[in-house]
């Protein structure tokens, strides 16, 4: 499919374009009155707009559910770092799906799938990707770094411009193969960082310096993303490009940058919630379509429905604006959105639940609770209503109740609470949710990531499989932090036979030993790597930059 009756390829391109905690209220075209972002403005206004567009409340699940048409909790993906940010291996994305059907395919910028060897973006479909250092828009040297294709890498300026320059310079590549570029900002993820001519805009405007960080940020992407508009509309004419814009949750509560005022000017709409709850604030994101002319949308369709609408684009069964929109009246207006635990709905920005803490691998003396659905923070569309389960007493004026049902297209800053009202409707949406959600769990779901080691490198350690059931040791990016001693467990596809090289601060005596243990369990052999931790007790250390040799990797360079 995608061919004329000339033999010509006329499958479309296909840019699609995720901020990160952008929030509805955010954008001009929006109803904000205060940020300026024209080129954003201007490709709202050429769009198709969908009102009624819903991600999950964090960055990982969110992305989860984008590239691969799955509910995240399906795929291995349960929040954001510890290992619990994984996508399953044997998982499909949206990037290989379409290299198989013959598209050139990359990404740049933020990846929160997986920070092994086999879960990496140039693992899972993409031909060409920049994997962004997470959260990192420019450092003390002017320059941003990350992983080309596996390869470091650093660049002049803030990491905004490197992300659009690559897409650009990818665009324009002389390949006759259409192309799919995913280009995942880290604009407006904190740490809040703008130059200062975007943010002295704000700041004479007597915005905070929080805030006028945050618009800034946003003005600064604004230029960039004029410079990628403008780049599409010069490509050649003999296919159609089309551009897709959309957050991946709703905006941060962000104390340390800004204060309740802030946040009560930032939200004009008035929505409850913030990212990672199920309010509408946390899920509701814009999203636009570009490439069929402007239009309007008020059907109900969910980050996961992405999948399948880029895969009608491909094979062109999506042509215009009344295919797309029938497209969108397809989607079930039946969804589950979930909130693991430590981001229950408060106004609290991190959870003190150490069992359920967001950089702690999951551990089974707990997992089993997140099977448990009472204990969930679950809200469940169906149509115009929403039943939200375990919302938080800090939200909500109404105390002593775990159940709250809205009609959120005509009470969308959800105030009227609507159960004691309608309690056969409750009670049937409390079963269909609680089926759902039971539905979402299957073998794979809960489980730990298995570390690749092709070759001899680094090991990036939030993989790992399980620490001590007490002790505190907690994963993000690239590195363990602990107390005392530990013992922590690897599960790894290939023998590591010798440490390299490792990096331990903290305490002045401080002693690691590693070994791999192999098992077999009904003929099938599981290869584990041991690290023992022996440091001053109650010392705390970072442990980071470890290296081995994999069996592997030394059969392949005793080869002739």
């Amino acid at each position: 499919m995608g061919y004329s009756q000339s033999g010509k390829d006329q499958r479309p391109n296909i840019v699609l374009i995720q901020l990160d905690d952008l929030g509805i209220d955010d954008l001009p075209s929006e109803g904000n009155m205060t940020v300026k972002a024209p080129n954003i403005d201007r490709l709202a206004m050429e769009s198709i707009r969908f009102s009624q567009f819903y991600v999950t409340p964090v960055c990982a699940s969110s992305r989860a559910e984008l590239l691969t048409g799955k509910p995240h909790l399906s795929v291995g993906v349960s929040h954001v770092h510890g290992g619990k940010d994984y996508l399953n291996l044997e998982e499909q994305t949206i990037a290989d799906v379409l290299q198989e059907k013959g598209y050139r395919t990359a990404m740049w910028g933020k990846w929160h799938l997986g920070k092994t060897p086999g879960y990496m973006p140039w693992d899972r479909g993409f031909e060409e990707a920049f994997m962004a250092r997470l959260y990192e828009y420019i450092d003390k040297d002017g320059q941003n770094h990350g992983h080309f294709n596996g390869k470091a890498i650093s660049h002049e300026g803030w990491v905004t411009q490197t992300i659009t320059d690559y897409a650009i310079q990818y665009m324009h590549r002389d390949d006759p193969r259409p192309f799919f570029a995913y280009l995942p900002y880290l604009t407006v993820h904190e740490p809040l960082k703008a130059p200062e001519k975007y943010k002295n805009i704000y700041k004479e405007k007597g915005l905070s310096n929080g805030l006028s960080t945050l618009y800034g940020m946003i003005t600064h992407l604004d230029t960039h993303i004029g410079r990628l508009l403008d780049e599409i509309q010069s490509l050649p004419q003999n296919r159609p490009t089309y551009v897709l814009f959309m957050s991946d949750n709703g905006p941060a509560i962000i104390h340390r940058y800004l204060s309740e005022e802030d946040r009560k000017y930032r939200y004009h709409h008035q929505y409850r919630g913030h990212k990672g709850n199920i309010l509408e604030n946390g899920i509701k994101s814009p999203f636009y379509f570009h490439g069929f002319g402007a239009g309007y949308s008020d059907k109900f369709i969910s980050g996961q429905d992405i999948f399948a609408m880029i895969q009608d684009l491909s094979e062109r069964r999506i042509q215009n604006q009344s295919d797309l929109i029938d497209f969108a009246s397809d989607c079930s207006e039946e969804h589950l959105f979930y909130a693991h635990r430590a981001w229950q709905p408060s106004q609290e920005a991190w959870s003190t639940l150490g069992k359920f803490n967001e950089y702690i691998t999951l551990k089974s003396s707990n997992v089993h609770r997140l099977y448990d659905f009472k204990e969930q923070a679950i809200a469940y569309r169906k149509g115009p209503y929403k039943l939200i389960q375990n919302g938080s007493e800090q939200e909500f004026e109404e105390k002593g109740s775990t159940l709250r049902l809205f009609n959120v297209q005509e009470d969308p800053q959800e105030r009227h609470n609507l159960v004691q009202l309608n309690p056969e409707l409750t009670q049937l949406m409390l079963e269909q949710s609680r089926v759902a959600f039971n539905q979402l769990h299957v073998e794979t779901s809960l489980t730990h990531p298995i570390i690749h080691q092709p070759s001899k490198g680094q090991l990036f350690l939030p993989a790992v499989n399980s620490i001590p059931e007490t002790g505190e040791i907690k994963k993000a990016f690239d590195y363990l932090v602990g107390k005392g001693k530990a013992e922590i467990k690897f599960e790894v596809a290939d023998p590591l036979i010798q440490l390299e090289d490792y990096k331990i601060k903290g305490s002045e005596n401080i002693h690691l030993q590693a070994n791999m243990k192999t098992e077999e369990n009904a003929g099938k052999l599981t290869h584990w790597l041991h690290i023992k931790i022996n440091a001053d007790h109650g010392k705390e250390w970072r442990l980071t930059n470890i290296c081995f040799s994999s069996a592997s990797s030394l059969e392949q360079n005793q080869q002739p």
